[in-house]
């Protein structure tokens, strides 16, 4: 699928994920922040998670993450009967989560089950290199290698899996679904942003866009979708294909399954995604169609300010990308030159704030539910090995 995450930084998206709703509506909106102050963003206790639903409807839920910004630490094990957390200080956590998964499905066999399985085995430090050659780690090509071993390896494990699911006749009546919750930038544009490597900074699609695979061979067969849908529109999809409502009512996403099936859509089927983010002291959102993406800040946070200083301080309050003549989004362009398709983008803003209140969430964050007390020293361990703590 042609798919976007609802914001490049792991908690929210993550959070929209589990949710079908956009980031800044769940609790996690904001990047939690390890600094002088030692409170976090905790999802909202209130909001009906993938897990509740399916723990209402007699699925046992389990998962199996990686912890750091996957953890119970921010809410994000609401739901799930047990939440296992890989508590090794390292990203080479996928061969073990799988093993504990499996031994789980062979367990709880003849019952059915919703299992979330997650790794940072794609994550900076990459420390698979089967096709590196180059020895300086932070050398551009090596990192490149680096990260396409990591996926590599990804596969190899993945394989693996699905093979033993088959081997214990759970793979044909299992609904997989593969994603993402974000990309990573290398280098590609360090002209434009001052960044070598960007890791939950920006909307450049390197760090957007993201895998989505739904596999369901009893009743989906092979193909390729071509629309615009958004990490949003997982659980949406998932309530469908099962026959199960909402308890919480609307979500923001869309069912994906008349896609899926070819079947034909209405005319006001989404043809966006829309992406948030508030990091480095910018409140910003983006609107991303087919052929044009726009950027926009709402707000320049000033808690933040020392982050904004260092980063993003001279970011432009409105930035636009052609798609069609600047797929790389290399160019800055004429805005004047686009003033119809910028107001036309802008208009898509205001008509999602009407609905979702999200412009509003966005310019004042910090009225999101806190959590007191900071984090366990094997906590912030977890995070000193991913890069998020010195």
């Amino acid at each position: 699928m042609n798919a976007f995450t609802n914001a490049p930084s792991t908690p929210p998206a993550h959070a929209s994920l589990l949710t079908g709703l956009y980031p800044s509506k769940t609790g996690l909106f904001i990047f939690p922040e390890i600094g002088s102050h030692q409170d976090y963003y905790y999802l909202n206790q209130e909001i009906d998670t993938m897990a509740d639903i399916h723990s209402d409807n007699n699925y046992l839920s389990t998962a199996f993450t990686g912890g750091g910004w996957v953890s119970k630490a921010i809410g994000l094990n609401k739901g799930f009967y047990s939440f296992v957390e890989n508590e090794s200080p390292t990203t080479n956590d996928l061969l073990q989560n799988c093993t504990n998964a499996l031994d789980w499905i062979e367990k709880n066999r003849g019952f059915k089950f919703f299992l979330f399985l997650h790794t940072y085995e794609i994550h900076r430090p990459y420390n698979h290199h089967y096709f590196s050659e180059i020895k300086e780690y932070y050398k551009m090509p090596h990192t490149k290698a680096s990260y396409d071993s990591g996926i590599l390896y990804t596969d190899l494990v993945l394989d693996i899996f699905i093979k033993e699911l088959k081997r214990m006749k759970a793979y044909d009546n299992t609904i997989i679904i593969i994603t993402s919750d974000h990309g990573e930038t290398h280098d590609e544009h360090n002209n434009i942003s001052g960044y070598t490597y960007n890791h939950g900074g920006s909307f450049f699609d390197e760090e957007i866009k993201v895998p989505l695979i739904f596999h369901y061979p009893l009743k989906f067969k092979p193909k390729k979708v071509n629309k615009i849908v958004g990490l949003v529109d997982v659980l949406p999809t998932l309530l469908d294909i099962l026959k199960i409502n909402s308890r919480s009512g609307e979500l923001d996403g869309d069912s994906l399954l008349p896609l899926i099936n070819g079947e034909r859509i209405n005319s006001s089927f989404r043809d966006y995604v829309f992406v948030e983010s508030p990091a480095y002291g910018l409140s910003r959102c983006c609107i991303r169609t087919e052929n044009y993406k726009l950027i926009k800040v709402i707000k320049r946070i000033e808690i933040f300010e020392e982050d904004a200083n260092k980063s993003l301080s001279n970011h432009p309050s409105i930035l636009f990308y052609d798609l069609k003549l600047d797929p790389l989004e290399r160019k800055r362009v004429d805005l004047l030159r686009y003033k119809k398709e910028i107001e036309k983008l802008e208009n898509l803003i205001n008509l999602l704030n009407t609905k979702h209140n999200v412009i509003e969430l966005l310019k004042f964050p910090f009225k999101l539910k806190m959590k007191k007390g900071g984090l366990s020293d094997k906590e912030k361990e977890k995070l000193r090995s991913l890069g998020y703590l010195k």
